[in-house]
């Protein structure tokens, strides 16, 4: 048996075998270790958190099931001025039942930048499988090593300039080969859009159409979303 299985084992029999968390404790447990309110985030829907910044930026917590049974979070903001998905219709998310992540960022993507091997306590996520105490132990491991790198990149996000920053970011992230959507390049444009920046963000717009081989209908509705977004 190898280490990997052996540290398996021995967890399985430290929470004494196999026990399911439901979901709904699951979100009642992470809302605990998080403590939404000390930070000024308030419940949008169901495993998201936002708190507003202003009109078109609202900094935002997720709650992620992963597979194996495993839950972590991802953070980011919430652009309410970004469509997704843009084909065959645009779907906005402009109000607290149908926030989103724009940008989103999880604490897993930190793991890549360390070198060297990883030691198994240096995981952002918790098992939901062998009961309650493990998922608050792992969980609240999990919030505690990532608050305050998650707290500092909040702090530094907090205007239209800041969040073409992040969409540079994520983009460079990409090449290396970690995605999410909607694609930063796309939320650049529309952010340039949003700050009145037209020929700039229809610049960066078509760029993004022409390198994501995006199909006729979504061009067109896109094209039409950065029309609809420029202020005043």
């Amino acid at each position: 048996m190898d280490e990997k299985a052996r540290r398996f084992y021995a967890k399985v029999e430290k929470y004494g075998g196999w026990k399911r968390v439901p979901a709904d404790r699951i979100h009642d447990l992470a809302n605990e270790i998080i403590e939404p309110a000390k930070i000024g985030f308030v419940k949008a829907h169901r495993g998201f958190l936002v708190r507003k910044i202003s009109e078109d930026i609202s900094h935002a917590i997720k709650l992620d099931a992963l597979k194996g049974a495993s839950y972590g979070i991802s953070y980011g903001v919430w652009l309410p001025f970004v469509p997704f998905p843009y084909a065959p219709q645009l779907r906005w998310h402009r109000s607290l039942k149908s926030a989103e992540l724009t940008l989103r960022n999880q604490p897993q993507e930190w793991l890549q930048e360390r070198q060297g091997p990883q030691r198994p306590d240096h995981g952002f996520t918790a098992d939901s499988m062998l009961g309650e105490q493990c998922f608050r132990e792992e969980f609240g491991k999990a919030w505690r090593s990532a608050s305050v790198r998650v707290q500092k990149w909040f702090a530094e996000t907090v205007t239209l300039e800041s969040v073409l920053s992040r969409c540079d970011e994520q983009s460079n992230r990409q090449n290396s080969g970690i995605c999410f959507v909607p694609e930063p390049g796309l939320v650049r444009a529309l952010t340039l859009a949003r700050m009145g920046r037209i020929a700039k963000a229809n610049e960066e717009l078509e760029s993004f159409l022409e390198q994501s081989n995006t199909e006729s209908d979504a061009r067109a509705n896109l094209r039409r979303a950065l029309g609809q977004i420029v202020p005043g």
